[in-house]
């Protein structure tokens, strides 16, 4: 396929947007974050979210899964688009500028990410009971597999005793 000067031309505005709009990301947690006067580490605590991890996303190094993005839209109150598609920093909300939450949104967001960290436990342990459960299935296969190859070579032993006519 050959590279016209148009296509050419088209791929780097496809490419140019694509771009764009994932930097969208990285600026308007920070924007959304000073605008509440928020430190990295109160989203750290407010979120779950190591420090570092989230340096990454402001710094744009890194991006999180559907669900931290989920987490972090529900944080600001804005919705997965916006926070992923829109430059918030061209917008004027009147809710960016709200200093902290109300007791109410500290509560559910607390509860909110209590109940993340009891599902995110209980996962790790639900994993690692299948992790041990494989490794008692694998550990059962090689006492078997073991057996069996001392039963070969038994019965190997027994078929060249008994054509050689030593029984």
């Amino acid at each position: 396929m050959r590279l016209t000067k148009q296509k050419a031309g088209l791929i780097s505005i496809v490419l140019k947007f694509s771009v764009d709009r994932m930097n969208y990301f990285s600026g308007n947690i920070r924007f959304l974050r000073n605008k509440r006067g928020l430190s990295q580490a109160e989203m750290m605590d407010s979120l779950g979210f190591p420090r570092t991890t989230w340096s990454s996303y402001e710094n744009g190094v890194s991006q999180p899964g559907i669900d931290g993005i989920l987490r972090i839209a529900s944080f600001f109150g804005i919705s997965v688009t916006e926070l992923l598609e829109e430059d918030l920093t061209q917008k004027d909300y009147l809710f960016f500028s709200r200093s902290s939450e109300t007791p109410l949104e500290k509560k559910i967001l607390a509860e909110g990410t209590a109940d993340y960290k009891k599902t995110l436990d209980k996962a790790e342990r639900l994993l690692g009971e299948i992790v041990k459960a494989k490794q008692e299935v694998i550990d059962t296969q090689a006492k078997t597999i073991h057996a069996l190859q001392a039963l070969v070579e038994q019965l190997s032993s027994d078929l060249i005793r008994y054509r050689d006519g030593k029984e």
